[in-house]
């Protein structure tokens, strides 16, 4: 059976759309996904034939393929994602839906309502149960694998979810597949080094999952497959530092290759550590993500995470002392939140201005604890469905203390405050290029237009 896996047009609102396992949202370049090229590799070890196509434009013949493997995004562009599974099933496919932000319900809600979709393929370790379906359907006999949900006549047919694997060792390298794939039209390559996340956060499916790290070799071959063709590498690890000697071994295996890379990563700010982030930075790290859930001690008794302001700025001066370039997102929303709580990002911002940061919405995800506090706290009239999050610009429950429309002015208010700050603009000319769309953005918020809306 030839399976055809494939990565729908990524673009939305400028910038595309991420679909690989753990990188929910998007980001401004071009990107070749990891997820679709490590099934790949994969299926092919397995001795199955399958070929990727990651489409941005032009027309595909589905006619060619037995089986069609789409990854979905929910938030950015699910209906048009999953209408490639409507395509290929009126191709003759049989179709298989890879949906990225994989919360509770939502691939069996999308198969009921959707009876072009054959099956869907659960975290955790999508690989091992899409071989072993694809194995079934050669067999012709029924799927038994864990991980899988699969239509079964009028009924469907859920072996549940796979344990999280932390022997990692079964994604191959797919490095010789990335050397034949053409990389002209791209910007950046996805890289996954490891998966699961040890933060004990009650806001996320990933958290408190068993952290497995890659082969060394294998990340290492796949960076060195892409190094000199693509101008940087996306490492898609939510908990990379935790494993801290085969970081640091991957860190020195990359300097000592002498690799012509630059790469992004993501790390809390209780992991920046300076020893660790002078060797980021000379195997090529010029660029980390953190995230701050709240600076509210309250919010963050509530959550059973959060930052104080003093821990988020001495990570600051960890990454800007040795030349990486912070990205922070702040959120907001959450059930606890009050004007007093965000008043504090707004102080922060202020008092430490940051080149690159976003305001992002809390989003209750089906299946967390702070799903659970939403409805236990009455703020949350029904359950929500897939649909609720597709494109969801506003915040979708409002907190205690704020409603709706006042979780929106304060992300603009926020929003509006750190940028329109001298330092802010200072850091901006020190650590970013400037682009014709950050010209336009600038003058929009001066001119009273709300830039931060749908983050």
């Amino acid at each position: 059976m030839r399976a055809l896996l494939l990565n729908p047009p990524s673009r939305a609102d400028g910038k595309y759309v991420s679909r690989d396992q753990s990188a929910t949202g998007v980001v401004e370049e071009r990107f070749v996904p990891s997820e679709i090229f490590l099934t790949a590799a994969y299926l092919q070890d397995r001795g199955h034939e399958a070929d990727v196509v990651d489409l941005n434009g032009g027309e595909l013949d589905l006619t060619a393929f037995q089986v069609a493997v789409v990854w979905v995004s929910v938030l950015h562009s699910f209906h048009r994602d999953v209408d490639w599974l409507r395509r290929a099933k009126e191709a003759g496919c049989r179709t298989v839906m890879v949906l990225n932000e994989a919360y509770a319900g939502f691939e069996a809600g999308t198969l009921q309502r959707r009876p072009y979709i054959d099956a869907a393929v659960r975290l955790w370790e999508r690989q091992l149960s899409l071989a072993a379906l694809l194995d079934s359907w050669r067999t012709d006999t029924r799927p038994q694998f864990p991980g899988l949900i699969v239509r079964d006549g009028d009924t469907f047919l859920d072996t549940g979810e796979h344990p999280r694997c932390t022997d990692l060792s079964h994604l191959v390298s797919c490095a010789p597949l990335l050397r034949q794939w053409p990389l002209d039209s791209y910007q950046a390559v996805g890289i996954t080094p490891g998966r699961g996340c040890t933060a004990r956060h009650r806001f996320c499916r990933y958290s408190r999952t068993t952290q497995g790290k890659r082969k060394l070799e294998h990340v290492v071959g796949e960076i060195e497959a892409v190094a000199d063709r693509v101008p940087r590498i996306l490492l898609l690890d939510p908990d990379l530092p935790s494993n801290r000697r085969w970081t640091e071994e991957l860190c020195r295996e990359l300097i000592d290759r002498r690799l012509p890379i630059t790469w992004r990563a993501d790390m809390r700010p209780e992991q920046a550590d300076p020893e660790l982030l002078r060797l980021y930075r000379a195997s090529g790290c010029t660029e980390a993500m953190m995230a701050v859930q709240t600076l509210d001690p309250e919010v963050a008794r509530q959550l059973r995470a959060g930052q104080s302001p003093e821990l988020v700025r001495r990570a600051l001066r960890a990454f800007r002392g040795v030349g990486i370039k912070p990205i922070l997102f702040f959120y907001i929303g959450w059930p606890w939140d009050s004007a007093q709580s965000l008043c504090k990002i707004e102080q922060f911002l202020r008092e430490e201005p940051v080149a690159s940061f976003y305001l992002k919405q809390v989003r209750p995800w089906p299946g967390t604890t702070v799903y659970a506090d939403f409805r236990r706290l009455g703020l949350m009239e029904r359950e929500l469905q897939v649909e609720d999050f597709v494109e969801s610009g506003s915040p979708l429950c409002a907190s205690l203390h704020l409603s709706l429309e006042e979780l929106e002015d304060w992300k603009e208010r926020i929003g509006r405050s750190g940028i329109l700050n001298p330092g802010y603009v200072w850091h901006f000319f020190r650590e970013r290029r400037l682009r014709p769309k950050h010209v336009r953005q600038f003058l929009a918020l001066v001119r009273g237009r709300n830039i931060f809306a749908g983050q």
